[in-house]
C-alpha cells in the first residue's frame, strides 16, 4: 500500500520550542502555581508564581503546541494561502506528514516549512522522504546527512530484531510514521506478525488473553483489517456467551483461536 499515490512524501518532527513562546501578559494569571521559596526551611513560605512561557509537560500540552503552531503558520495566510493549507492539513500534533506531486514542489514545501517555522522558534528536523533525490537536496541544505540523523535508535533496533524478527538491512530502510513502519526505499507500509503470534502462544487460552492480543493490533487506516475480523468476531462471541475472563476456552473456541494464529503466520 503506497504511502502517497504518485507523490513525493515529506515527513518531519517539530522540535518543541515552548521556552521561546511567551504567554500574553493578560493571560498569565491563569497559569499561577504555588511554590516553596526555601524547601530547606523549617517554616517555608509558600509563594505564588506564574508561568510566562507556554507550558510543556502538562495534560493540555498537545493542544497548546498545536494551537501555537497553527497560530504561527496562519500568519502567512495572506502571503501564501496554499502553503498554510498544505502545512496545516498535514500536521498531527508535532509531526508533519505531507507530500507533493514532484520533487521540485516537495523541496519548495520543505524550504518554506523549514524557514517559516524557524521564524517562530521551531526547528523542523528528522526529515524523511520516499525520494532519494529529494533527500540529497535536503542533505545539502541541512549540512548533515538527514538519513544518518534520523536513523533508528539502538533501542528500536533491539526491539525490532527481538520482537519483530527484522534484520539490519530491513531496519535501515524503515522509519516510524505515526506508529506505522514505513519502508522508504519501497514506499510501503510494513506489518509484522511473528512477534504477535509468539506473544499469543505464551498466554493462557482464555478470554482475557484474546483481548490482550486484540488490543495489540494496530491498523489505524484499516489497511489489513480483513486479517483481524476472525479474532474480533471470536472475542465478540466470547462476550455473548458470557464466558468469564480466566476460564479456559473449550475445544471448539480454542481451535478457532489457534487456527487464526496459524493463518496469521502465513500472511
Amino acid at each position: 500500500m503506497r504511502f502517497r499515490y504518485h507523490q513525493v512524501a515529506l515527513v518531519a518532527d517539530i522540535e518543541k520550542a515552548f521556552l521561546m513562546v511567551q504567554v500574553a501578559e493578560a493571560d498569565r494569571d491563569v497559569l499561577r502555581f504555588l511554590w516553596i521559596n526555601d524547601p530547606t526551611s523549617e517554616v517555608p513560605n509558600i509563594v505564588v508564581k506564574r508561568f510566562n512561557r507556554v507550558v510543556f509537560g502538562v495534560t493540555s500540552s498537545p493542544f497548546l503546541l498545536n494551537g501555537t503552531v497553527r497560530h504561527h503558520v496562519s500568519n502567512y495566510e495572506a502571503e501564501d494561502p496554499q502553503f498554510v493549507n498544505d502545512f496545516l492539513s498535514s500536521l498531527y500534533v508535532d509531526d508533519f506528514n505531507g507530500g507533493k506531486d514532484s520533487v521540485s514542489e516537495a523541496f519548495q514545501l520543505y524550504t518554506k516549512a523549514k524557514s517559516r517555522m524557524k521564524e517562530g522558534g521551531f526547528n523542523l528536523r528528522k526529515w524523511i522522504s520516499n525520494s532519494e533525490k529529494q533527500m540529497q537536496w535536503i542533505d545539502q541544505e541541512e549540512g548533515v546527512p538527514v538519513m544518518e540523523a534520523s536513523t533508528v535508535s539502538e533501542e528500536d533496533k533491539t526491539y525490532t530484531q527481538t520482537q519483530l524478527g527484522v534484520n539490519n538491512s530491513t531496519i535501515s530502510c524503515e522509519r516510524k510514521i505515526l506508529g506505522l513502519n514505513w519502508d522508504i526505499a519501497r514506499d510501503t507500509f510494513m506489518f509484522y506478525f511473528d512477534w504477535l503470534v509468539q506473544f499469543a502462544k505464551e498466554l493462557p487460552l482464555n478470554k482475557r488473553s484474546v483481548l490482550k492480543v486484540v488490543a495489540k493490533l494496530y491498523d489505524p487506516l484499516g489497511l489489513i483489517s480483513p486479517l483481524f475480523i476472525t479474532v474480533k468476531a471470536l472475542f465478540q462471541d466470547l462476550c455473548k456467551l458470557k464466558i468469564s475472563w480466566n476460564k479456559p476456552l473449550n475445544e471448539d473456541l480454542a481451535l478457532r483461536y489457534s487456527s487464526w494464529l496459524s493463518d496469521l503466520l502465513k500472511v
